[in-house]
């Protein structure tokens, strides 16, 4: 050590100097309140770390980072990062027949935030086609909370545009005898309905996706990456569906659906 015997360059003080020839209650004291003019000096008279004020004008500060104090680097921080997108909250687009419906059913009544929103991941029709279920079923709040086994605040941000659960996807889709390709966009008319299930099925995951997912892989005569290009997937996301060790979000099966040419049932495994 440079400072090993010396001791401390502050007037009136006997104690060894541990950095910048001070010991460690004035480099303590240095560092904390900046006091330069305190500094010991050298044989030239000029402080061993010469400081530099901020660049930004009338700004006295310690430089921090980049030639500026701590306020004005954030402030170029700032102005460099993106806008972040703004999500709509409730239902905007209303239309004549979802005039004098209650708030709750127009999305309106949460103030939830969510991360995957459904305008974001091509699953825009989910909350008008499930608010349209919603309607055509005649029950209030409690009914479809009753019905469902979901929770008040799931059903309001679904409604308002959250991006969907999978095992709840299906779950509504086998309460309301409806497609999931309907429900998720790939399927423009509803078609023939089927009957509703009569006791409240529970959420479950997707198990038949893996070996669907695994069929359109060995039919495609691809290896991962290329399948992967093909899909717009990730190369270590194919390879989790194969291992069956992920499950996959709604907008995957979309996606893949699309792609592969075939319907959400069939992937999901519930339909042959």
């Amino acid at each position: 050590m440079k400072n090993k015997g010396r001791p401390c360059s502050a007037p009136g003080c006997d104690r060894e100097a541990t950095a910048r020839g001070l010991c460690k209650r004035h480099y303590q004291k240095l560092s904390r309140r900046r006091s330069w003019s305190a500094m010991p000096k050298t044989k030239q008279g000029r402080p061993r770390v010469k400081p530099r004020r901020c660049r930004a004008r009338s700004c006295d500060k310690w430089v921090v980072a980049k030639g500026l104090c701590t306020t004005h680097y954030q402030r170029q921080r700032r102005k460099k990062m993106p806008p972040r997108p703004r999500r709509p909250v409730g239902f905007r687009h209303l239309n004549e027949a979802s005039r004098g419906l209650p708030a709750w059913l127009l999305g309106t009544a949460t103030k939830a935030k969510r991360k995957r929103e459904a305008w974001r991941h091509n699953l825009k029709l989910f909350p008008d086609r499930f608010r349209r279920l919603c309607v055509e079923s005649g029950l209030n709040q409690r009914g479809l909370v009753s019905r469902l086994g979901l929770g008040k605040e799931t059903i309001c941000c679904y409604l308002a545009g959250s991006g969907p659960n999978l095992p709840h996807v299906i779950l509504i889709a086998r309460v309301f005898g409806v497609s999931t390709d309907w429900l998720l966009g790939l399927q423009e008319d509803l078609g023939s309905r089927a009957p509703a299930a009569r006791r409240r099925p529970k959420p479950r995951p997707a198990k038949g996706f893996w070996p669907r997912f695994r069929r359109l892989f060995r039919q495609s005569r691809l290896n991962q990456s290329q399948f992967a290009a093909r899909v717009g997937l990730s190369p270590a996301h194919v390879c989790y569906y194969l291992q069956g060790a992920v499950g996959p979000k709604p907008e995957t099966v979309v996606k893949i659906a699309r792609r592969c040419k075939v319907s959400a049932d069939w992937l999901l495994g519930l339909s042959r």
